[in-house]
């Protein structure tokens, strides 16, 4: 699962090194400590940086989404915000509302309160600005 950001990690020879990507809010906290102690031996410090959407907004964008990969409007349960079928990665009834309670207390648990900063998605976009920035 982490073979590629390994071998980058070893490779890399910045003073920076990023993982980027939205799936990795999904996995669960045993992976996140194995990728902790899987790049731990190349990096001593760990910067999470995760950008929170206001839910409308959220559930919006998912949706948007789901339908570009052949979601119909038949399988969101509106009272629930739930979708079924095989469409959402195979996963069924998965919820389109988001528990940033439950990501970011993962984060915290492996990396830590002190190394987690949590950034407004909507302030980001009507800055101009580029999610780069906040690294720097």
């Amino acid at each position: 699962m982490y073979k590629e950001p390994i071998k980058q990690a070893e490779a890399c020879s910045d003073p920076y090194f990023f993982l980027s990507g939205e799936s990795l809010c999904r996995l669960k906290i045993e992976d996140l400590e194995q990728l902790k102690a899987w790049l731990s031996p190349y990096f001593d410090q760990f910067k999470i940086v995760c950008y929170v959407r206001e839910p409308r907004s959220y559930i919006t964008s998912s949706i948007q989404q789901f339908m570009r990969v052949g979601l119909k409007t038949s399988q969101i349960d509106p009272r629930t915000l739930s979708v079924s079928g095989d469409i959402v990665t195979n996963r069924p009834d998965f919820i389109l509302m988001p528990n940033y309670r439950d990501v970011l207390e993962k984060f915290i648990n492996v990396f830590g309160a002190t190394n987690l900063g949590i950034f407004d998605y909507s302030a980001l976009r009507t800055s101009g600005s580029e999610i780069i920035i906040t690294f720097f």
